[in-house]
């Protein structure tokens, strides 16, 4: 039941097929002045390619086109500030021309490809490489050695597409393939007609004469021009060709399928499913989003008299496709250039089409295989026979245009052009905000297999493009001198890619890729997302991977003096957390600790240098003692609390809070007219997690739960034994007497500790006590749920399913990473003669737990405090376990519920009785590590101490790279709710973490005082969190937060995503936060679900807009709904979604389920 549950919400995920909507139009501005000498040429028949040939980190262009003797060639520098300077070059000037750029050598430095002729006729084809000589000038240079067929366009109308370059066999080397007409017979076809393929061996080309099953050469045509993708995603690239082949024939398309040995296969297909023609041009491009490369088919066929026509191919995933003309889609054919790319950033890929025909058309993707179709404004840009491109040549994340041909009608002066060359910005439109780049894919693993290197990943995310329709890019990098093998040229460092793609130019569409002949010894790999915009996220390292394969262990450096002055203490039985009090961006330490009369507290401030000041306060020094920082007064500042025993006894237990002063000064002074139970642990040995602070009723104030001994009798429970709850009423803390069903108190019990999460993932947080009892109960574990109505209810089965224990630690921990939280017990069985054990309790998302004991996962049990987190970056929970029983002993999660054990190293750092914590104290990124407390063995000296008190900075190991922030959620959406504000969000993105096991922090804040509502204190403008997590504090596992009693009126709300190194992302603000004014469920709109079909009919004579939402939260389509109108939405997966319906002041949210 549990798998089928998941594979439901993952099947929710695809996209959906919805009806027409119209897609903003953006407003494309003439760039007057694009050079700073001269202008741009006059002419067409060519190629316009882009790319940084000079390394700065800007997009140039070169340009080669012309007809008859009119030929040209330029090249021109980005200068960064909107405008481009002409580098003189010996290119060749040819007309009827190609061109590409593309790194055939694999220096990093961007070549160049052209192909044309050079006085307008075919027999003077040439094809020229140009080899780019790099730093300093970038000098193109002639390669004279290569030799390719000499290729032209052949006539002004025909596909200036003629030259591809891609890596198809895998090896490291792009390849180059050609489509035109040689203009004399070519010895490999017997005319002049050529389709080649010229392989790239390591920087010589050679020409492929039988790629065809090893066999035969492609047939040779030409005029409809050559592409390339992975069409059936497994891995290897595929190639489409269109053009004349001869009188009896006439015009084709075929597409071959590469074999990935180096051969291909004709697709027999071909000629039945495409329709073929000349002057236009067959691409690949995923129109509808499925991850799935389509086909766009536009041009002339010659078979039906030179009949313009525009065809769609959707990518049935299976080798077969469905077509639609243009009376479906909006297509227009004709002679024709495309470009395709996001042109309004909504995350659909959009197209231009230009030539006789459509003229300069473009159109937008709507989302249901149809477009909306736009003719090019201003119309002085309008032109065809020349060239078109989808280029972020301003580089603001936003695809520009660019476009340069013949325009009829024109009068020859700038403001009625005849030969239109413009650079055209794209200042998008009202409401559409910048393309955003990509984050990184996952899970990013690579293994030797057969000789190769095979690298896997998971999808990336973006704020617009689905993650199904994310495409990829890859490279190798030799270990040995630093050559790098870039399936599409990208700079490594940034992930700028360094060609236009242009949405013709091919990527990688599946997850996964073979580097043939490489080695995991000798290269290091990478894998970059990107979006429908051409904008490159950074390249992820692949981690190296076999079966089986264990953990990295990290390596452990004591700071040997980590004060400017003095000694940390000798002590145990206590805490230590952390937490940046003084708000420098830095986590500081206080520790409570002591046994008998040696009761101690210290406050120590991080210099940012690797030590740590002591700073003197009037804090009450008590023994047995536990300690939290949190910020009761949301003033932003780290408030504390303290419990423990001023003399070692329970009689003197004592409860204190401390209110943060703030700037400048940061002072901790004590709340008299705080009243809380005074506790501590009762014995040495008990767990010290004794206090809990976190907001259990979702309003926004920080409450605290409570578990220790009062050393006298309690009033609630009648006995010294204290479990309790003290809610935060805007400041003031009132002790809650029947927080269980409104009837009665928790059972009370001490000496196992006290935690809290969301265990049911329903928005609200949870409680786990685990103590003694009495004499006939003992020692058990409780967990109580929660209501969301500021009660509890008790979990039934809590003493069936946990075994209960005293002197350990019950801890929520998602040791699966599958986002639920699971449960690991660790402690001494007082009911089985103090038996130690540890007993993890995995999740199974239905509210029960399966057991696992120690034999099995390899935890180690015993009176024990508990640490979690990912201490080597591989993005599962790791976790230290210190006290009598398992000594100091980290568990490396093996990722399948087990647990690699290794002691701790250097053995001096080994403690039991005290406290562990894993806490980024360095700043690095990674998760260091402090432990004190009584050491069996100790030999009293530095070298051989009897009571450690060390910090130790995690130095990782070879090939473990620094942990990463993770990415912000996505589609943040704020709406009120019965008088409250609901918050929800898609999943965040990290480097190590899955997606799936992310947690997340919520904000609100006051737009009156500034005040902030912080679910877990951060930074709302960096993300950093101000506490330590240490694995065992709460945050929130779902998708989802409920404020209680806020609106949207008058306060503003951040997300953030949390990984398993306890790293925040920056917040996103929610994008779509609707008016305060709405009230709910007035709305004359019914809203139903028949026949796969969402129905929305709107009664009422004013528009309404509509949103669905998938059960995770994911905004799947928006638009509007006009007055006494009904909509039909289709969708293709069944199941729940909820839709809501609004006008300028009324809100209506209904929840359909497709059958």
């Amino acid at each position: 039941m549990r798998n089928f549950y998941l594979l439901v919400v993952s099947a929710l995920l695809i996209s959906f097929t919805v009806a027409a909507q119209d897609p903003a139009i953006v407003t494309l501005e003439i760039v007057e002045t694009p050079l700073t000498s001269g202008d741009l040429p006059f002419t067409a028949s060519g190629q316009q390619v882009w790319g940084d040939y000079n390394n700065d980190g800007l997009l140039d262009f070169f340009q080669v086109s012309g007809q008859g003797t009119g030929a040209f060639s330029g090249l021109y520098k980005n200068n960064g500030n909107g405008t481009f300077t002409e580098v003189l070059t010996d290119i060749t000037m040819l007309s009827l021309a190609s061109a590409v750029f593309f790194d055939y050598d694999n220096d990093g430095n961007l070549d160049l490809l052209i192909a044309g002729s050079v006085d307008g006729t075919t027999t003077a084809a040439l094809t020229e490489l140009y080899r780019n000589s790099g730093a300093p000038d970038y000098t193109f240079v002639l390669n004279e050695s290569a030799t390719f067929v000499g290729i032209s366009a052949e006539g002004g109308d025909n596909s200036s597409r003629l030259l591809e370059a891609v890596d198809y066999d895998n090896d490291g080397w792009t390849d180059v393939f050609m489509s035109g007409n040689s203009g004399s017979q070519w010895e490999v076809s017997g005319n002049s007609r050529v389709v080649a393929l010229y392989r790239n061996n390591e920087g010589t080309f050679e020409l492929q004469t039988k790629p065809v099953e090893g066999t035969e050469n492609f047939v040779s045509m030409n005029g409809g021009g050559i592409h390339c993708g992975d069409v059936n995603r497994d891995g290897y690239i595929d190639m489409i060709v269109t053009g004349y082949v001869d009188g009896t024939v006439q015009t084709v398309t075929d597409l071959y399928l590469n074999k990935g040995d180096g051969t291909f296969k004709y697709f027999a297909d071909s000629r039945t499913t495409f329709r073929g023609h000349c002057q236009g041009e067959t691409i690949f491009a995923d129109i509808n989003n499925d991850g799935w490369l389509d086909i766009v088919e536009v041009g002339r066929d010659v078979n039906q008299g030179w009949a313009s026509f525009a065809n769609l191919y959707i990518n049935n995933q299976d080798m077969t496709f469905t077509k639609s003309d243009g009376s479906v889609t909006g297509l227009v054919g004709g002679s024709a250039v495309i470009a395709a790319g996001d042109l309004n950033n909504d995350g659909w890929l959009d197209m231009v089409i230009s030539g006789w025909g459509p003229n300069t058309t473009f159109f937008y993707n709507k989302g249901n295989n149809t477009f909306l179709v736009k003719a090019i404004d201003p119309d002085r840009a309008r032109a065809r026979a020349g060239n078109v491109n989808f280029v972020d040549f301003t580089k603001d994340g936003n695809l520009d245009f660019t476009i340069f041909g013949y325009r009829d009608g024109g009068g020859g002066t700038p403001e009625n052009p005849t030969w239109p060359n413009f650079l055209l910005k794209n200042k998008l439109a009202e409401g559409i905000a910048n393309n955003q780049a990509p984050s990184s894919p996952v899970n990013v693993l690579a293994k030797e297999q057969d000789g190769n290197v095979v690298l896997t990943w998971g999808k990336g995310n973006d704020d617009t493009t689905p993650a199904d329709a994310l495409r990829y890019n890859v490279y190798a990098k030799s270990k040995v001198d630093g050559k790098t093998f870039m399936f599409f040229p990208a700079d490594a460092a940034t992930g700028m890619l360094k060609a236009a793609v242009n949405g013709v130019r091919p990527l990688i569409s599946g997850l996964t890729y073979t580097f043939k002949g490489f080695s995991l010894a000798d290269y290091t790999f990478g894998v970059q997302s990107v979006d429908n915009a051409h904008t490159g996220s950074t390249f992820a390292i692949a981690k190296t991977s076999s079966i089986p394969i264990d953990p990295a262990i990290v390596t452990l450096e004591i700071v040997e003096t980590p004060l400017t002055s003095g000694d940390l203490p000798f002590t145990a039985s206590g805490q230590q957390v952390w937490g940046d009090y003084n708000n420098d961006g830095l986590l500081d330490f206080f520790q409570v600790s002591g046994q008998g009369t040696g009761a101690f507290s210290g406050l120590y401030k991080n210099n940012g240098n690797g030590t740590f000041t002591e700073v003197l306060t009037d804090i009450t020094m008590l023994s047995l003692a536990s300690a939290v920082f949190f910020d009761y007064d949301n003033d932003g500042n780290l408030d504390l609390l303290i419990a423990g025993s001023v003399d070692g006894t329970t009689t003197a237990a004592l409860t204190e809070l401390y209110r943060n002063s703030g700037a400048p000064d940061y002072t901790f002074v004590l709340n008299e007219s705080a009243t809380f139970v005074g506790i501590s642990a009762e014995g040495g040995d008990n767990s010290s997690r004794l206090l809990e602070a976190v907001d259990y009723d979702n309003d926004g104030w920080t409450d605290v739960f409570m578990s220790g001994n009062s050393g006298s009798q309690w009033e609630v429970s009648g006995n010294s034994r204290v479990v309790a709850l003290y809610r935060n009423n805007e400041g003031t803390f009132e002790l809650q007497t029947k927080p269980v069903e409104g009837t009665e108190n928790f059972v009370s019990m001490n000496g196992g500790g006290i935690h809290c999460g969301d265990v049911n993932r329903d928005g609200y947080i949870d409680m786990i006590v685990t103590g003694y009892v009495d004499g006939t109960v003992q020692t058990v574990t409780d967990l109580y749920l929660n209501k969301g109505d500021g009660t509890f209810k008790y979990f039934a089965d809590s003493r069936t399913t946990f075994r209960g224990h005293c002197q350990g630690e019950t801890i929520f921990a998602d040791i699966n990473n599958d986002g639920w939280l699971d449960i690991v017990e660790v402690g001494r069985d007082v009911n089985q003669g103090w038996a130690s054990f540890a007993n993890l309790y995995i999740n199974n998302q239905d509210m029960t737990f399966t057991k696992s004991d120690g034999s099995v996962t390899g935890l180690v049990g015993g009176s024990a405090v508990i640490a979690a987190g990912d201490l080597n970056n591989d993005g599962w929970l790791d976790m230290v376990i210190s006290g009598w029983g398992p000594n100091t002993t980290f568990f490396y999660n093996k990722g399948n519920n087990t647990f690699l054990v290794k002691a701790i190293d250097p053995d001096r750092a080994r403690a039991r009785a005290g406290n562990v914590n894993f806490v980024d104290f360095t700043k690095d990124g990674n998760l260091d590590f402090t432990i004190f407390g009584y050491r069996d063995g100790g030999g009293g000296t530095p070298e051989n101490p009897t009571w450690p008190n060390f910090l130790l900075k995690n130095k990782l190991a070879e090939g473990i790279a620094n942990n990463q922030a993770p990415s912000s959620p996505v589609n943040v959406l704020a709406k009120e709710q019965d008088g409250n504000v609901v918050l929800t969000w898609g999943k965040g993105n990290d480097d190590t973490t899955p997606a799936d096991a992310l947690r997340y922090n919520v904000y609100a804040k006051s737009k009156v005082d500034g005040k902030t509502f912080m679910f877990f204190p951060a930074d709302a403008a960096t993300g950093m969190l101000k506490a330590a997590v240490n694995g065992v504090r709460p945050l929130i596992s779902g998708l989802t937060y409920t404020f209680k009693g806020f609106s949207l009126a008058d306060y503003t709300f951040g997300v953030q995503s949390v990984d398993n190194a306890h790293t925040g992302s920056a917040f996103a603000i929610p994008s779509h936060e609707t008016s305060a004014r709405i009230t709910q469920n007035d709305l004359d709109v019914m809203v139903f679900g028949k026949n796969g079909n969402i129905i929305i009919t709107n009664r009422q004579s004013e528009p309404v807009s509509y949103k669905v939402i998938s059960i995770n939260g994911k905004n799947l389509m928006n638009g509007v709904c006009y007055g006494n109108d009904r909509l039909e939405l289709p969708v293709t997966l069944k199941g729940l979604y909820v839709v809501q319906t609004m006008d300028m002041n009324r809100m209506k949210t209904d929840k359909v389920v497709i059958y």
